[in-house]
């Protein structure tokens, strides 16, 4: 029963890893920040969006999707609210090229740890898909166990694998090269970025109506 139980944990902590690494968001935030203001701000975001996960797989395990299920209005709400902050990420870019010598999100040496850490927070927990994701994976989880303590246990596990993750990105993007490249290309770089951080917000408002 226990290594059933264990399997099944595995299973959906694998799929997580699966969706994680694939482009989106996150990843987006992530890649941006470490270009533009380096390894420290870049892990910040990957620790925002590592606790955000953390928040998504203990309240969702816990009751947040009946709350979804039973007001689907609220996850419309998380929609439009999370289309309009990527869109403000978009605008914060794109911004910076227009305005020579600004800095903004993205692209700013003086960016604050905290400032970076909500970052990735908002990043995620705005997301309806990653909300309807973990709607999915709790009923999952919690059909194979409905222990408290594993079910905070892998919530635990979950946001230690998200900052591996993007932790990672951050390392890679935060490294020499990709950032020489940046700082030859700043503005085709900031501005592909704000085009796609305004793209993925005009998708999710887009779904929202």
């Amino acid at each position: 029963m226990e290594q059933t139980v264990f399997l099944g944990l595995g299973a959906a902590w694998i799929a997580f890893g699966l969706a994680a690494l694939s482009p989106g968001p996150n990843m987006v935030a992530v890649a941006s920040t470490a270009l533009g203001a380096g390894r420290g701000p870049s892990l910040a975001v990957a620790c925002g969006i590592a606790f955000g996960a953390f928040f998504w797989s203990l309240s969702m395990s816990f009751g947040m999707a009946t709350l979804f299920d039973t007001y689907p209005q609220a996850l419309r709400v998380l929609s439009i609210l999370g289309g309009m902050y990527l869109l403000f990420l978009g605008y914060k870019s794109v911004r910076s090229v227009l305005k020579a010598g600004s800095a903004d999100i993205a692209a700013s040496g003086d960016i604050r740890s905290g400032r970076a850490f909500l970052k990735g927070l908002a990043v995620t927990a705005t997301n309806p898909k990653v909300a309807l994701f973990w709607a999915s994976i709790a009923t999952y989880v919690t059909s194979v166990t409905t222990s408290n303590l594993l079910l905070v246990l892998f919530a635990v596990a979950i946001a230690l694998e998200a900052l591996l993750i993007y932790g990672g990105y951050g390392l890679v993007f935060s490294s020499e090269h990709p950032r020489r490249f940046y700082g030859r290309a700043r503005v085709v770089v900031d501005g592909g970025f704000g085009l796609v951080f305004a793209g993925l917000g005009a998708a999710v408002l887009g779904h929202a109506f």
